[in-house]
């Protein structure tokens, strides 16, 4: 996603802790790229966008942070629900399905972690993903079955 945000002049910060986690790791780079890309699209040029993962006792924590104009708050309770699209959506000329964060729900909800969004004080919009340190794999085994039950629930 890199040329992704030079072509916006935006710079993507890391900071990442190193310890092991069993996911499945095709879904999770997933989530990450859903999240990674929304942050690019919805911040300004010239901005920036960080990009943390540490651990919480047996939980990991990724974060995306970048400094958009955030979240209307009408707009952050339906924000993981398929094909969910913001008020101001078409005025942007957002033309995606809405079902990018939807995915990343489903995903981190076969991994039995959670999912949220959140206004950051300084503007700008917050992810967070937790995520267990330990995976059963026959709880999700990436197919698109599998993730659409998840959906539906």
């Amino acid at each position: 996603l890199e040329a992704l945000a030079e072509k916006k002049f935006i710079t993507i910060e890391t900071a990442f802790d190193r310890f092991p986690i069993a996911v499945d790791i095709s879904r999770i780079q997933q989530v990450c790229i859903n999240l990674i890309a929304n942050a690019i699209k919805y911040s300004p040029p010239g901005s920036n966008i960080c990009v943390s993962v540490s651990r919480k006792g047996d939980m990991a924590r990724l974060e995306i942070a970048d400094e958009g104009h955030g979240i209307p708050e009408s707009d952050l309770l339906g924000l993981f629900d398929r094909f969910y699209r913001g008020e101001n959506a078409l005025e942007r000329g957002d033309d995606s399905a809405g079902l990018g964060l939807a995915v990343a729900k489903a995903i981190v909800a076969a991994h039995h972690g959670s999912i949220k969004a959140s206004n950051r004080g300084s503007g700008g919009a917050l992810f967070q993903v937790e995520l267990p340190l330990t995976y059963t794999p026959h709880s999700f085994n990436g197919t698109a079955a599998q993730a659409q039950a998840v959906l539906a629930n």
